[in-house]
């Protein structure tokens, strides 16, 4: 039986082993949770343990491990994919946006960003966040519709304001699964017939602000949508400027 699987970088990254199942007859498949570990090429150690005795391979170079971040710098004229240092980070947010895999951030310095292809569906434990704060990164799409969609579990959006984004029946963002939307901003993201900041099926946003979303019909800011059953938190969030908030669930606020 296969007993142990580590993995080494130049010192221990101390991953351990979350699952291992046997799939066939000496065929097994293994996940490993890696803590705090760099990019880079990573040696795969294995032991299997028959009776006494005990066997081993080591893997040399099996496999790399993905950075953790995606940088953005707005024209930076130094861009080289896959943007993983301030130096080398992507110019624009779609250049970001397609080096994006599951668990890793993209990281923004200030600027206004203009979102182009939407809305941007974020892969799991994926996400996008600011280094100063939703005060110094704008998203705006020229009312086009949604900018990001939160389907995927663990996404999230954090330190950004939404200016002017969202349109009929479309909200700037969108959220579902256990997803997140943390200290943003949303400002002047009218929708006509429906929410312009948020439709929420399933997540939490928090240490948010909503200001200047009204609209006509069941325009406003947020809605908890019609066809959801999760929980949806919303904690130290304010709203101002003509927002309103819609519960097309027809439940009990507090």
């Amino acid at each position: 039986h296969l007993v142990k699987f580590q993995s080494f970088l130049r010192s221990p990254c101390f991953n351990v082993v979350e699952a291992c199942n046997e799939l066939a007859v000496g065929f097994f498949q293994c996940i490993v949770g890696a803590h705090a570990v760099e990019a880079g090429s990573v040696t795969v150690r294995f032991r299997v343990k028959a009776g006494e005795a005990t066997y081993g391979d080591d893997k040399f170079d099996w496999f790399t491990v993905q950075s953790a971040y995606v940088y953005l710098v707005k024209d930076n004229p130094g861009a080289v994919a896959p943007y993983t240092t301030w130096a080398t980070a992507a110019a624009t947010f779609d250049d970001a946006f397609q080096s994006l895999g599951e668990g890793q951030t993209i990281v923004i310095s200030n600027g206004t960003f203009a979102l182009a292809n939407n809305p941007y569906t974020l892969p799991k434990y994926a996400g996008v966040k600011s280094v100063n704060g939703p005060t110094n990164v704008t998203f705006t799409n020229g009312k086009q519709g949604t900018s990001f969609a939160l389907p995927n579990l663990g996404s999230f959006v954090e330190g950004v304001k939404f200016s002017a984004c969202g349109w009929a029946r479309a909200p700037a963002v969108t959220m579902s699964q256990d997803v997140t939307v943390r200290n943003c901003i949303f400002t002047a993201c009218v929708n006509h017939d429906g929410p312009g900041d948020i439709v929420a099926t399933q997540g939490t946003v928090v240490d948010t602000l909503f200001e200047k979303s009204g609209g006509g019909g069941w325009g406003g800011a947020v809605a908890l949508a019609a066809s959801g059953s999760g929980n949806v938190l919303f904690d130290r969030c304010r709203f101002f400027n003509r927002c309103r908030f819609f519960d097309r669930r027809r439940t009990t606020l507090d």
